[in-house]
């Protein structure tokens, strides 16, 4: 509880700074590793209550198995990569086992751009290919 209220203070400071430059400070769902605050949607809601934004980490919310409780909040940014559901482990999409038709089709009202992690460009352009054919999501918002 401590380290969640200084968490909070430290984001109302860099949001206030964010707002200064006309930027939206947000914060990162986190994978499943011991100690990191943000692995739940409770986490999260409670950080973005002071002006600060929500970027929605598809791989990382797979690990905490609540990709489908992070989906109805409000997303300002979105990272995208592929794992087995346990670690973090950025995979090209498809290779690990997120259910991409099911999160995609629910990222429809997402207007922002999709980030693709990926550990290098050429896995990068596969996980752009891969999307392409699920052709759910305009490409255009693929950066």
């Amino acid at each position: 509880d401590k380290a969640l209220i200084k968490n909070n203070e430290a984001l109302r400071e860099i949001a206030r700074t964010g707002a200064e430059y006309g930027v939206l400070a947000t914060v990162e769902n986190m994978a499943n590793v011991d100690g990191f605050l943000g692995r739940l949607p409770r986490e999260i809601e409670v950080m973005t209550k002071n002006n600060v934004g929500f970027t929605f980490d598809v791989g990382h919310a797979h690990t905490t198995h609540s990709i489908n409780s992070f989906l109805p909040m409000h997303i300002d940014h979105v990272h995208l990569h592929d794992n087995h559901g346990v670690m973090d482990e950025h995979l090209i999409l498809g290779e690990g086992n997120v259910d991409w038709n099911g999160t995609l089709v629910a990222l429809k009202h997402y207007k922002g751009a999709f980030v693709l992690e990926a550990k290098n460009l050429s896995e990068g352009t596969q996980s752009l290919s891969y999307l392409k054919r699920a052709a759910v999501i305009s490409t255009a918002a693929l950066t």
